[in-house]
């Protein structure tokens, strides 16, 4: 019984020792899931894109006509801008790596605002869906 016991000992106490480790996060910011239209100005030409994902040092977006984006670009999106340099880009989608971190308050902006954006475009598909296809939706 006594080896028994300290065997659980010895398994508990390496258990705690292994969950007293620190974590060290692969982000440097924690990042904002959205889903809002934004624009991308690069050399290539301007474009809307969808912002998926905001954080301090960057974002990924959906590119909205495709094709490859070859060098760095302004991100704008409800009257914020930063610039950045693709970090990766996979088919639609393109990370962007902001050369400066923005301020943690457009962040905080940005999250309140984004469910009214959201709605709003939800909203405006709404009604082009409509439009195309002759049937009106639930009217208010």
């Amino acid at each position: 019984m006594r080896v028994k016991a300290g065997l659980y000992v010895q398994l508990s106490g390496m258990a705690s020792a292994a969950l007293q480790t620190e974590h060290q996060p692969r982000r440097g910011y924690a990042r904002l899931r959205l889903g809002v239209m934004a624009r991308l100005l690069t050399l290539e030409g301007e474009q809307w894109v969808t912002l998926v994902d905001l954080s301090q040092s960057g974002a990924r977006v959906v590119l909205g006509d495709g094709g490859k984006v070859h060098g760095g670009g302004l991100l704008r999106w409800l009257g914020y801008e930063a610039f950045g340099d693709p970090a990766w880009q996979c088919g639609d989608e393109l990370a962007l790596h902001f050369d400066e971190p923005i301020d943690s308050n457009w962040l905080l902006e940005t999250r309140r605002r984004a469910p009214v954006e959201l709605s709003r475009d939800h909203y405006i598909r709404r009604v082009a869906s409509e439009f195309i296809t002759g049937r009106p939706g639930v009217r208010i």
